[in-house]
């Protein structure tokens, strides 16, 4: 980040918190993220990454809270007068004695910037504007530092590769930043075993078309009900148009690799208009062999996001307190977080607005002077409230702009919403079936344990992964650096590594799996004992509804994870993935507030990176 950015930033923190004090890396992302300045606008996915690249002014220590780890952040005074101070402490050059040198700045050689490009084009996409934050991180982690070649700034370091990269100066959210855009080399991708189009020698490995790749009913079924509406097989023109794309993606390399999961555009669009994506992986089911699709969705935006890319919505820290203080009293915060940070209540108000406007129940008056919708919540006599919205300055880049809460025929707003609406804004709705609300003890539950135990192993508490695998030092050796561990992108290459071990060990694969085993016939026990213990929930991104069961992994009498089961169209259930607590708790307050022993916010402390999920289902 430039040291302007740095500064917008510093001045908004020091409004809030005081120097030499620690606070909870929650709170101090919740609070940067209602003044309009998030992680992704400087290319980071998570807010720590942010806050660790400002020294200048704060500095991060990991805490232990209860048996989580935690981050805490801690802000420093910063003097403009420092860097003059250190000059004039410096000894002034004897006579006739030349001042010592600034540090020269070496052009980089033809084969640093292959290197670099090398290690970029495979990172990021082409022809795409980046933030600079993006491409200085994957480059400085790889040791291709400005310092190293003698630069002050590493923007005087990224013009030095002017052959595959340009530069583009820009203000997001009122902060300065800087573009970066990636251009193929045809010669360099030549010689480095790229075929003609720029397609990794890698993606060669892929089936040439989709004729040699399994598609399951389920997925195909939503595939035509994001295009149609309707869940069915789709016809044979989707079908055709969904294998040019893959081909069209394996010639161009256009895929987006995560793990062992290939992602690629559709020419298709769903009902509403937005974009589409489709994935494959390898099959790794018994007696398979090859690969099939494994995923469908929609290429949009954050969900998160949507709501603020329909208005503008002011200071967050303002909407959300009054929203709170005009609904049915509730508890929006984690063990351990600000109570006044309210960060769930504002995750619980975007994904709401995002379902919203997949149902299409955001109300836009004829004359196009008023908009609301229903926020799900209610006051404490129980009347639904609704955030309301006028038509924003020409000028803006939001259509509308928020003007506040009220309840239907109330004093000022009120009144405005029944003389425009009839009927009133309705809520979300989520439930379709009554077998959305029940899990059905007759019904098989089938699940994938690969996904739970090797691709979301990051997920399953350490104790658990301690107690399983103490009979492996390697893998008790990553667990302790797992949690001595403070960068996200080293924690993540640990776990990567513990995944690989536990892979090429039969023996430890089913032990994990034979103790998951085991607290999944615990939760199932405990649905026949009280039926309320399978919790409803929605995911934003697969805009689906399922069922959480608790997992006890650790000890009988407390669960520390839960299990996601997803009724299929065969009548089983499938056990798609493993999600904490506090992502359970989350997508589970979308659909209503928790009233469950074993899922209760009072028992929860949250990750350090809370509400930056992109997707908890995943």
């Amino acid at each position: 980040m430039e040291t302007a950015e740095k500064r917008k930033i510093y001045n908004v923190l020091v409004k809030r918190f005081e120097f030499e004090t620690p606070y909870l890396m929650a709170l101090v992302g919740g609070y940067l993220s209602e003044n309009q300045i998030g992680c992704e606008d400087f290319g980071y996915p998570k807010m720590r990454q942010l806050l660790e690249e400002m020294p200048e002014c704060a500095s991060l220590s990991q805490v232990r809270t209860g048996t989580n780890m935690n981050y805490t952040v801690t802000l420093h005074e910063w003097k403009e007068e420092a860097v003059q101070e250190e000059a004039e402490r410096l000894p002034a050059p004897r006579e006739g004695e030349k001042p010592e040198a600034e540090p020269l700045e070496k052009p980089l050689g033809e084969s640093d910037k292959r290197a670099v490009y090398d290690l970029l084009i495979d990172e990021f996409p082409a022809e795409t504007p980046l933030p600079m934050a993006s491409i200085s991180l994957v480059m400085t982690n790889e040791g291709y530092r400005k310092e190293t070649y003698g630069f002050v700034k590493m923007k005087q370091l990224l013009r030095q590769l002017s052959e595959f990269m340009t530069l583009q100066d820009t203000v997001t959210n009122g902060v300065p930043a800087t573009l970066v855009t990636l251009h193929r080399v045809p010669s360099w991708d030549h010689e480095r075993g790229r075929n003609s189009t720029g397609c990794p020698e890698a993606f060669q490995q892929l089936p040439e078309t989709m004729n040699e790749i399994i598609l399951p009913n389920k997925t195909l079924a939503i595939l035509n009900k994001l295009i149609t509406g309707e869940e069915a097989a789709p016809s044979e023109e989707i079908l055709n148009r969904m294998k040019e794309s893959y081909r069209e993606a394996r010639a161009n390399g256009t895929f987006t690799v995560r793990e062992n999961a290939y992602t690629f555009p559709l020419s298709l669009k769903a009902v509403g208009g937005e974009p589409m994506i489709a994935g494959i992986k390898p099959s790794r089911f018994e007696g398979e062999n090859g690969w099939f699709l494994n995923f469908i969705g929609v290429q949009h935006s954050t969900p998160g996001k949507a709501i603020e890319n329909f208005a503008f919505m002011g200071f967050w820290d303002n909407v959300l307190s009054d929203l709170a203080e005009m609904a049915l009293p509730e508890k929006w915060y984690f063990q351990g977080e600000d109570p006044n940070s309210k960060l769930m209540l504002r995750s619980y108000l975007q994904y709401t607005f995002y379902r919203l406007q997949l149902e299409d129940k955001v109300s836009v008056s004829d004359d196009g002077r008023f908009a609301a919708f229903n926020t799900g919540m209610v006051t404490p006599h129980y009347d639904d409230i609704y955030a309301c919205f006028e038509p924003n300055d020409d000028r803006q880049k939001n259509r509308w702009r928020f003007i506040g809460f009220s309840k239907a025929g109330g004093r000022g707003l009120g009144k405005r919403l029944v003389n425009y609406f009839n009927p009133l804004p309705q809520p979300a709705s989520y439930f379709e079936r009554k077998e959305d609300l029940l899990f059905d003890l007759e019904k098989d539950l089938h699940t994938d344990y690969d996904h739970i135990l090797l691709d979301n192993i990051a997920r399953l508490p350490v104790e658990f992964l301690r107690e399983e695998l103490h009979s492996e030092p390697d893998a008790l050796e990553l667990l302790d650096e797992i949690e001595a561990e403070r960068s996200p992108k080293a924690k993540k290459n640990l776990y990567a590594q513990l995944r690989d071990i536990v892979s090429d060990s039969n023996r430890l694969y089913n032990r994990l799996r034979n103790r998951l085993e085991d607290a999944i016939n615990l939760a199932r026990k405990q649905v026949r004992w009280n039926y309320k213990t399978a919790i409803p929930c929605f995911f934003p991104t697969r805009n689906v509804m399922s069922l959480m069961l608790p997992l006890c992994l650790v000890s009988e009498g407390r669960a520390d994870a839960a299990l996601v089961v997803e009724l299929t169209r065969a009548g089983n259930y499938q056990g798609q993935t493993i999600l904490t607590l506090q992502q359970a708790y989350i997508d589970a307050r979308m659909i209503c507030r928790p009233n469950s022993e074993w899922l209760n916010a009072d028992q929860i402390v949250p990750d350090l990176d809370a509400y930056t999920d992109s997707d908890s289902a995943d």
